[in-house]
């Protein structure tokens, strides 16, 4: 590693999964039989609304609430809206919106996915937004594309307490993640996890608990390119705001990059060819790290740092303040 002063294609990912409680349908028990005479008119309420995404030529509207998904992960070329109000809640191993290429998916209400869902899926040049809310449930991720040129956006929120999830996830080549809202994933979690793509984060990314282990706000495998000019933070034990795992990465901060939990690293490196500019701030947490590299065999790896490093800094078994 220099420090100075003032890809490989992956089509899946395998996330940590633990137990979770499953979800209680509900059902409805009548207390009583009754019976309708010939002469009497009972008006029956109305229930929840029930609507499925419905295609009108290549427009694709979903509206009230739904527990079917739209898409077999074959559609090209549709521009699919969760309306404001409405809702999408599927099972586990489901997607709530599953396409091919050429699309654009919006969501302005609020998506649920169980473990291993997924709550928008696709493959290339597609243009994913989140205006609104989506829960991804044990092993579940909120964005998930395997191929090349696809925008990711989340502007609304992305939140569960469950383990092994992931916000936004672009694996491929040309493809862009961005993050302006919130992304918090309160168990063993990343927040964005990507393969040769373009990372902007100006929001919130917080990842872990204080009474979880592990997780990474940003996690980087090769080829990617981070600017941040929001906040990262880890806050489970050992857990990292940006883990730099991969080669060929850059990674520009602005912002606030940082670990809170014992023995949290700020950001940590274990690949080679990386770049690191700080402008911003980095900080390790009790016991911790700001920048972390214990690879013995990573070369050509370059820290710039014009910001502020809180904690200590360690490369190649030396430690420096």
């Amino acid at each position: 590693m220099t420090s100075t002063n003032g890809a490989a294609r992956m089509t899946t990912i395998n996330l940590p999964v633990s137990r979770a409680k499953a979800r209680p349908e509900r059902s409805l028990t009548l207390a009583a039989p009754f019976v309708l005479s010939l002469t009497t008119v009972v008006a029956m309420p109305a229930g929840p609304a029930v609507a499925a995404c419905v295609q009108s030529g290549s427009t694709v509207t979903c509206s009230g609430a739904t527990n079917t998904g739209f898409g077999t992960g074959a559609e090209n070329n549709l521009a699919v809206t969760v309306q404001s109000g409405a809702s999408i809640d599927v099972g586990n191993a489901q997607k709530a919106i599953d396409v091919d290429s050429g699309n654009t998916a919006i969501n302005n209400g609020a998506i649920v996915v169980g473990n291993g869902g997924k709550g928008m899926q696709g493959i290339n040049n597609n243009v994913f937004t989140n205006n609104g809310t989506i829960t991804p449930g044990t092993g579940g991720m909120a964005m998930y594309v395997a191929g090349n040129n696809n925008i990711l956006t989340n502007a609304g929120t992305i939140s569960s307490t469950a383990d092994g999830t992931a916000g936004l996830v672009p694996i491929g080549a040309g493809n862009t993640a961005i993050n302006s809202g919130t992304i918090s994933l309160t168990g063993l979690a990343y927040g964005i996890s990507a393969i040769g793509a373009t990372i902007l984060n100006s929001g919130t990314i917080t990842v872990g608990s204080s009474t979880g282990t592990m997780g990474a706000g940003v996690f980087l495998l090769d080829g990617n390119t981070l600017t941040n000019t929001g906040t990262i933070t880890a806050a489970s034990t050992g857990g990292v705001g940006v883990d730099i795992s991969g080669d060929g990465n850059t990674v520009t901060n602005s912002g606030l990059i940082a670990a809170t939990g014992a023995g949290g690293l700020g950001s940590a490196i274990s690949g080679q060819n990386n770049t690191v500019v700080n402008n911003g701030t980095i900080r390790g947490g009790t016991n911790g790290y700001s920048l972390f590299s214990s690879n013995f065999l990573a070369s050509g790896n370059s820290i710039t740092n014009n910001g502020t490093l809180t904690g200590v800094s360690h490369s190649w078994g030396r430690a420096t303040a």
